[in-house]
């Protein structure tokens, strides 16, 4: 009777460990989140780009840049331009973080570099957000996350999303936390719409694309927001050197 117990058992366990291995080694949400988790939870580096547009309908503004960020280091460098519409981009301002400190030079060429956050006309992204980035999120949350997600098909991504998993209140705590969006005027918003999307990259089977997007009405206006941000790769950025001009 126990030698069957046993082989029961071992059965079972075998059946486990065969299911989890073809959970694994196939395209689906589980195995994709899991890959994308563990390499940014151990990433040393990044390099990322990142877009962001806020206003209504074609009346928008939008900003775009590159950022490098080390994890050793603590230090990012991030470029920021602006969307000119038919004129194409211009850099407006450069980034470097270096621990909590943040400093920032404008491109024009009689300004220095000066610290604290440039001012930016641009609500639904904060370019500090690269000096703490957080994988604090806990595995089995993360994957009964992934369970509730909508799912689209491209011919190179496989996409989930969700417009509906939080609150609008949840919501506003993931752009404070996320985005580093200022909580005072959070608060007064109503969100009125959002989608959280995620979108895997089939042959590298890892995270390429973040996107988060929302309406929001305050003072009876409505305003729509979009932030991008897309994962080039990880662990190839050795050292951000000190920009000259700044003495830390």
């Amino acid at each position: 009777m126990g030698k069957w117990i046993i082989r029961i058992i071992g059965a079972l366990l075998v059946l486990v460990l065969a299911g989890g291995l073809i959970l694994y080694f196939t395209d689906n949400r589980y195995s994709l989140s899991y890959r994308s988790y563990s390499a940014l939870k151990n990433a040393s580096s990044m390099d990322l780009s990142f877009e962001s547009r806020m206003g209504m309908g074609e009346n928008d503004l939008g900003i775009q840049g590159d950022t490098r960020l080390t994890m050793d280091q603590k230090a990012s460098y991030t470029e920021v331009s602006v969307d000119l519409g038919p004129l194409g981009n211009r850099k407006i301002v450069d980034i470097y973080t270096a621990g909590e400190k943040i400093y920032h030079k404008y491109n024009l060429p009689f300004l220095s570099w000066q610290e604290g956050m440039p001012i930016l006309q641009e609500d639904s992204f904060n370019p500090t957000m690269f000096t703490d980035l957080q994988m604090d999120v806990k595995l089995l949350d993360l994957l009964k996350f992934a369970s509730i997600l909508d799912r689209n098909e491209e011919e190179e991504l496989l996409e989930y999303y969700t417009t509906d998993y939080f609150t609008p209140e949840e919501f506003k705590g993931i752009l404070v936390g996320l985005l580093k969006l200022d909580a005072t005027d959070v608060e007064n918003w109503n969100i009125r719409t959002y989608e959280i999307r995620f979108s895997f990259h089939k042959n590298r089977k890892e995270l390429e694309k973040v996107a988060v997007k929302f309406d929001y009405e305050v003072s009876e206006m409505v305003l729509g927001n979009e932030f991008i941000l897309i994962i080039h790769e990880l662990n190839s950025v050795q050292e951000i050197p000190v920009p000259d001009g700044i003495a830390e």
